[in-house]
């Protein structure tokens, strides 16, 4: 839920920058499109070079997405409320600038760790639903966003208007922290896992895979689980390896 709203509050303020700023700058300062659209060009440059940077910093220097995505909606919100208030348009450049970081890094960071999401709790046969989730809230930030920003500046002037969009990214930014400080690092995700099954060998028993198994007959072959017999159908002379349970315990592979 927190990376769909998260989706949605940052394409949502993005798009009523967009859609609102060029017509508080004409209404104020006569800027022409030409002159419009050579102050959002930066934006756009840095909203890519953030996307791309970002997840690489994440895995280098270890940093959890979600504090980055956190870290993307802060800057958002800041320069949504602080914009109008930095002079002139050719000056308010530099807070669309920084808003343009703040949504690569975020935005980048959301489908990252949608992956790491679904990977996290074996749930890989519903990550393109995942992702719908996500792009839910991009579709809905971008076509509601803008109108509710124009009505709000309209009724109460471009400056506040402005102030109330970048006040509800304070409101993600803390569901986000929230989320980051809960969602356990990677580390303490898979250290159970790895204090019980050591060794890339250790993990085949917990594949879902369909192995040949030599002489398999129609009534089934043994093998061990867990210490105990068990016996698993077979059909073609296919074995179904379970999902829960290792071929052999610890003790019986150092018995061998």
């Amino acid at each position: 839920m927190t990376v769909t709203v998260a989706t949605l509050y940052l394409w949502g303020a993005t798009l009523t920058l967009q859609a609102l700023l060029p017509l508080y700058w004409h209404t104020h300062f006569g800027t022409s499109p030409e002159v419009v659209g050579a102050l959002f060009l930066p934006s756009a440059i840095v909203k890519v070079a953030s996307g791309f940077l970002s997840p690489i910093v994440s895995d280098w220097l270890g940093v959890p997405l979600l504090q980055l995505v956190a870290a993307g909606i802060v800057m958002q919100s800041v320069a949504v409320c602080g914009v109008l208030y930095i002079g002139r348009e050719a000056v308010q450049c530099v807070g669309l600038c920084v808003s343009g970081v703040g949504l690569g890094m975020a935005d980048a960071c959301v489908q990252a760790f949608v992956g790491h999401y679904c990977n996290d709790r074996n749930l890989n046969d519903i990550v393109g639903k995942a992702y719908a989730l996500t792009g839910l809230g991009f579709c809905t930030g971008t076509l509601l966003a803008p109108l509710i920003g124009g009505l709000i500046s309209g009724l109460v002037g471009f400056h506040v208007g402005f102030l109330c969009i970048g006040l509800c990214g304070v409101v993600v930014a803390a569901m986000a922290i929230r989320a980051a400080v809960t969602y356990p690092a990677y580390r303490d995700r898979h250290k159970q896992c790895n204090d019980e099954y050591p060794t890339a060998a250790d993990h085949i028993g917990q594949m879902s895979v369909c192995v040949d198994v030599e002489g398999a007959g129609a009534g089934g072959v043994q093998r061990r689980r867990g210490g105990e017999d068990g016996i698993i159908d077979s059909c073609d002379g296919n074995q179904l390896v379970s999902l829960n349970e290792p071929l052999l315990t610890r003790g019986e592979r150092r018995g061998h």
